[in-house]
């Protein structure tokens, strides 16, 4: 993996390996933590203009021109990163740096286009509140999130989908979209001149002063914290967790071990106590969010109204329990998460996703680190760890009818 830093402040990242295909992948550092609470949805709303028209080609222009050779392309937003990509055959790699080093660039932001996508929109935010396995997510995040960002949903709101106008697409994509701000990575089969490429392709995409944020300070939890919201529902939706750190603290190696022991696979302590031993749940398991300089930890089981009670004495008594690890358990979680991440690892675009969100966090080559500091986890490690964040200061939150 080769990280370079272009004269204009463009970050690039290669990474050359065997393969008929090749994968541009390219990020802009901001997302919706970026966002004020006015323009909620805004860098999502970008996400979905990117492909819609540039000063050189039409939406349809766009979209041929990558399928015709059986590429494939698609963008995702997140908190912190808004990314784009292109997967195509590795011997038309010209034209995906092309197309895509366009829509970057020279977006139009076309009003038909604005509207039209602001009614997909909007139509997605009804979708993301009526499946329930959607919203349990936005409402946990909504209530164990008191100041930051993360409490809002990526998507934005309806009211705030609809107020976004023209100037403020254009306002937020000068401020974020420049060349300091910019990763652009590729993982697949290249040329050995790909770096001229790039800086071809980008040498008129000038570099800024990149503003600071608002800096938020998210508050402690000191006390559990329960919040029920009803719905027409045929099943009962239950999440429990913590505030825990961000990527780039040591102890999220720590709880990436701890979500596989207790709640990834029907292996696992939760899938067991719950689905395979008393059969009050179906869906059931762990989930570890790290950002940058925040994260979250949780517990979630998918059961019957009357099974609530149960459930929530079970989760609360196993994030007590974790504590206490057996070596073979840790041993099996850490071969669980090497495999899958070498497993993830031969996909050029999962490899080049992953490189990509380790540079936002902090720096692509902690990719390559990251089974290093798994194994070097210790039984003492799991022990400080939970014994620190998982305390009765939880939020649980339930949906059920």
């Amino acid at each position: 993996m080769i990280r370079k830093i272009l004269s204009n402040g463009l970050t690039v990242i290669l990474n050359k390996r065997k393969s008929n295909s090749v994968v541009i992948e390219i990020t802009a550092k901001s997302g919706s933590n970026n966002e004020d609470e006015k323009n909620l949805g805004i860098s999502h709303f970008i996400e979905h203009l990117m492909f819609n028209g540039t000063k050189n080609r039409s939406s349809r222009e766009i979209v041929e021109r990558i399928e015709s050779v059986g590429g494939e392309f698609n963008a995702i937003t997140w908190n912190e990163r808004t990314s784009f990509y292109v997967k195509l055959p590795s011997k038309y790699f010209g034209i995906a740096l092309n197309v895509l080093s366009d829509c970057i660039k020279n977006s139009v932001f076309d009003q038909k286009e604005i509207d039209k996508e602001r009614n997909i929109i909007l139509s997605e935010i009804d979708i993301h509140n009526d499946t329930p396995t959607s919203y349990q997510w936005l409402f946990f995040q909504s209530k164990l999130f008191k100041k930051i960002k993360a409490k809002y949903p990526i998507i934005g709101t309806k009211e705030t989908v609809k107020s976004i106008n023209r100037k403020a697409i254009l306002d937020f994509y000068e401020r974020y979209y420049h060349s300091n701000n910019i990763i652009v990575t590729v993982v697949g089969n290249f040329e050995s001149d790909i770096v001229k490429k790039i800086e071809n392709e980008f040498k008129d995409f000038k570099g800024k002063k990149l503003g600071r944020d608002e800096i938020i300070t998210e508050p402690n939890q000191t006390k559990p914290e329960e919040y029920i919201e009803s719905r027409n529902l045929d099943h009962s939706y239950l999440m429990i967790g913590y505030k825990v750190p961000g990527r780039t603290d040591k102890e999220s190696y720590v709880l990436d071990v701890i979500r596989i022991i207790l709640g990834t696979g029907l292996s696992s302590r939760l899938s067991y106590e719950i689905r395979i031993k008393r059969g009050l749940g179906y869906s059931v398991g762990c989930h570890y969010d790290g950002n940058k300089n925040y994260g979250f930890f949780v517990a979630f089981v998918t059961t019957d109204k009357t099974n609530i009670k149960e459930c929530k004495n079970i989760i609360i008594n196993e994030y007590k329990k974790i504590k206490h690890v057996s070596k073979e358990e840790l041993e099996k979680a850490k071969r669980f998460i090497e495999g899958q991440y070498l497993m993830d690892n031969e996909d050029n675009f999962k490899r080049a996703d992953l490189l990509s969100i380790f540079e936002v966090v902090k720096e692509a080559k902690l990719a390559d680190s990251y089974i290093k500091e798994i194994n070097n986890i210790t039984i003492e490690d799991i022990k400080r760890v939970a014994s620190k964040y998982f305390k009765d200061n939880y939020c649980l939150t339930i949906l059920t009818n």
